[in-house]
């Protein structure tokens, strides 16, 4: 148990300084933020000429909606990824890591969510050991019977 609580104060730690580190790259984009933002960089295109693009399709948004969208103040509509694909054409790649930045990521950043991979993958290895020390210490009881 002393060994968890040590994992644990470890991952706050670096949870924390990489909080930090993010908030200095001053865009606090969360994760589907930063896919939004790869795409439109990507096509030269900017949140106001998205907004613009959606105007002209019927579409209620603004800048500073977009700007929201990708900071996770508020969620993106639902049908924003396939007005994405129809402005952008986007490719199969683009298109399956925007669908799951959309349903995953509105809140959290690409970095909590690796963050918690990591942190999952460090606890399973220490599951793993400690099951192998029941499980030798079970089998070294046994034999004594």
């Amino acid at each position: 148990m002393v060994v968890l609580d040590c994992a644990i104060a470890l991952h706050r730690g670096w949870r924390e300084r990489s909080r930090k580190a993010r908030r200095m790259d001053g865009r606090g984009y969360t994760w589907f933020g930063e896919v939004l933002y790869r795409i439109l960089r990507s096509r030269g295109s900017s949140q106001s000429a998205l907004a613009r693009e959606a105007r002209k399709r019927g579409h209620d948004y603004r800048q500073n909606s977009i700007s929201n969208w990708m900071r996770g103040v508020h969620a993106a509509p639902r049908g924003l990824p396939a007005l994405l694909d129809d402005l952008y054409d986007l490719t199969e790649e683009e298109w399956v890591e925007l669908a799951v930045a959309f349903a995953y990521g509105q809140r959290a950043s690409r970095e909590d969510l690796e963050d918690v991979r990591e942190f999952r993958r460090f606890y399973r290895r220490m599951l793993e050991e400690e099951g192998e020390e029941v499980r030798g210490s079970l089998k070294g009881e046994e034999r004594k019977d």
